[in-house]
């Protein structure tokens, strides 16, 4: 049994990891801290922009696609932040990927 849970915690942990190797930067915090950091500091909404932006960049590139391509950088930010708004506990990239899919 307790062979069988150290297996089962391998593998939930080894899962986490290999998400987090597909996503790196500012989009692995929580929406929570972008709406903090953007509040406290706007200049920080920045620093967002261009996350946000390079995310895009790279989802289109690897899917051959041109999604947002109708919206300025501003406007992708807000509607990102939007979302963040409505679901602090999801991470940005999760809520980056919610707008390109429904925006």
């Amino acid at each position: 049994m307790k062979n069988n849970i150290i297996i089962f915690y391998f593998f939930l942990f080894n899962n986490f990891l290999l998400a987090n190797d597909l996503i790196r930067g500012g989009g692995l915090n929580y929406c929570g801290y972008l709406i903090n950091t953007v509040n406290q500091h706007s200049q920080y909404s920045g620093m967002w922009k261009q996350w946000i932006t390079g995310f895009i960049s790279g989802y289109n590139t690897d899917n051959s696609k041109a999604y947002l391509l109708h919206l300025e950088g501003d406007a992708i930010f807000y509607a990102v932040k939007e979302r963040c708004e409505k679901k602090p506990e999801d991470k940005v990239y999760e809520a980056t990927l919610w707008v390109i899919k429904n925006k």
